[in-house]
């Protein structure tokens, strides 16, 4: 499968926000004429966190805005691991992006537990993520 090069996380916000529509428009053509464009899953994760902390955006506005981002069929991302991120991050407020994909990643590579020291992480991570010294 031929990929016509990749999406960084600056041009994911001008699709969601539309806020620079210049470019905008930019980003929404040369997806529209690639056969494919690839979105590494760390242009994600650093979506999730601008939408969040620097616009306010609220997590199920998050999540849905990006499903619906990932549908597209020019598109090349990890689908299978990040619709599972969204989910998580949706229900779990206090967990950041990157821990949302620390655990999945780990669950979906039968890695698990995912190991840490972080309480909140082996909290809230529905069994994922097991808290160190608390064997």
């Amino acid at each position: 499968m031929k990929v016509a090069g990749s999406l960084d996380s600056n041009a994911i916000l001008r699709v969601v926000l539309n806020d620079i529509p210049d470019q905008s428009a930019i980003v929404i053509e040369l997806i529209e004429q690639s056969p494919r464009l690839a979105v590494c899953d760390v242009s994600v994760i650093e979506t999730m966190f601008v939408l969040e902390k620097h616009y306010q955006f609220e997590r199920k506005n998050i999540a849905y805005a990006l499903t619906e981002i990932m549908k597209h069929p020019h598109l090349l991302l990890n689908e299978a691991l990040l619709s599972e991120v969204l989910v998580l991050f949706a229900k779990q407020p206090a967990l950041s992006p990157e821990d949302c994909y620390l655990a999945i990643y780990a669950k979906q590579n039968n890695q698990l537990p995912l190991w840490t020291f972080d309480k909140k992480l082996a909290n809230q991570s529905n069994g994922l993520a097991r808290e160190l010294g608390l064997v």
